[in-house]
C-alpha cells in the first residue's frame, strides 16, 4: 500500500515514472468514480474502490 504524508511527493521516494504514472492514473479514476456516483469527500470511503488486473472499476 501507497501512503503519502504531506509534504512528501512519489519523487521523494523514488518511485519510478511507471509507478507515478500508475498511481496518477489510480486518483484520477477514483476522483472520475466518485464525481459520477455522486459521492463527496466527506461520505466516501474505501470500500468502494475495486478495480481489475487493468486498473479498471469492477
Amino acid at each position: 500500500m501507497l501512503t503519502i504524508s504531506e509534504g512528501s511527493s512519489l519523487e521523494d521516494m523514488h518511485v519510478g515514472e511507471e509507478a507515478q504514472a500508475y498511481y496518477v492514473k489510480q486518483l484520477l479514476s477514483y476522483i472520475h468514480f466518485m464525481h459520477a456516483a455522486g459521492i463527496n469527500f466527506g461520505e466516501f470511503g474505501y470500500e468502494y474502490i475495486r478495480f481489475d488486473a487493468n486498473g479498471f472499476f469492477l
